[in-house]
Parts: structure tokens; C-alpha cells; sequence
């Protein structure tokens, strides 16, 4: 792998840039997301990896299972046509919409 070294500035509202060959190398892009790790006095960053599992799913499906041995009668099935009219109900919340992006945006300065 090739060395690659960029210098970039921390702003007064404590942020940076990632330079543009870093990102490329990196193989991140606009909303991708970056780990910086500190080993004594080296600093290094690489793209974030998200955890495989989520830590609360197991807990939580052992609860489901174990509620549902306890109390099979409480099962019911989940039909859509309820759903489906509180949606359509008038005053019915609206969702909401994505924050733009502020990708492609100019750096702060």
C-alpha cells in the first residue's frame, strides 16, 4: 500500500476536513463515516465498521420468546387494515421528512 500524507487545518468551531485523497483511498464518500484511533503517538483513521448485531436484539428476543412460552394466548396477528386506517384517519401524524444533505455543499472555511 502507498503512503499517502495529507495536512489539513481544524477550524475554530474544532472540525476538518478530510482530504479529498484520503477519502478516495479510504473508499468513503459524503455521509460515509470515518474512525479516528489513537495508539501512544500515532494517529490513524479507516472507515467506520459498523457492529455486525446489534447488543440490545439478543436480549430482546429472549424476552419476546420467553413472554410468548409464558403466554401463547397473547399472540395475535398483525393485519395491516388498522394500521393502514389510522394512517389514513384525518389529523393522522405525517411523516417526516429527511434533513437534506449537506453533501456537495462548500467546506466551512
Amino acid at each position: 500500500m502507498s503512503v499517502i500524507e495529507e495536512a489539513c487545518t481544524i477550524t475554530a468551531a474544532d472540525q476538518t476536513t478530510v482530504p479529498k485523497a484520503i477519502r478516495q483511498a479510504l473508499g468513503v464518500s459524503c455521509g460515509g463515516r470515518i474512525a479516528v484511533r489513537i495508539e501512544g503517538d500515532t494517529i490513524s483513521v479507516h472507515p467506520a465498521t459498523e457492529p455486525d448485531e446489534d447488543p440490545a436484539l439478543a436480549p430482546f428476543l429472549a424476552l419476546l420468546e420467553r413472554d410468548i412460552a409464558i403466554r401463547p394466548e397473547a399472540l395475535a396477528p398483525l393485519t395491516p387494515e388498522p394500521r393502514l386506517a389510522a394512517i389514513r384517519s384525518p389529523g393522522a401524524a405525517r411523516p417526516v421528512r429527511q434533513a437534506r444533505s449537506q453533501c456537495g455543499a462548500s467546506p466551512p472555511v
